[in-house]
């Protein structure tokens, strides 16, 4: 299978920002934690990273418009 990359090239800081969840794992209290990065596209700074208790887009959106 051929990698996929993708299309997103940004010239310039601030022009593009991606949110990510990075994959869960298991806290010392048996409940998943599923961590969430916000970051600069062209810099790669990461404005934020929150745990959340599951993956959804309410979650996700919540934390992106803290931040705008």
């Amino acid at each position: 299978m051929k990698p996929v990359h993708p299309n997103i090239n940004p010239k310039e800081c601030n022009e593009v920002w991606s949110s990510d969840y990075k994959g869960k794992f298991l806290m010392c209290n048996k409940i998943y934690c599923h961590p969430l990065t916000i970051a600069d596209s062209k810099s790669r700074f990461v404005f934020t990273a929150k745990g959340h208790y599951k993956e959804n887009l309410a979650s996700a959106k919540a934390v992106t418009s803290s931040h705008i």
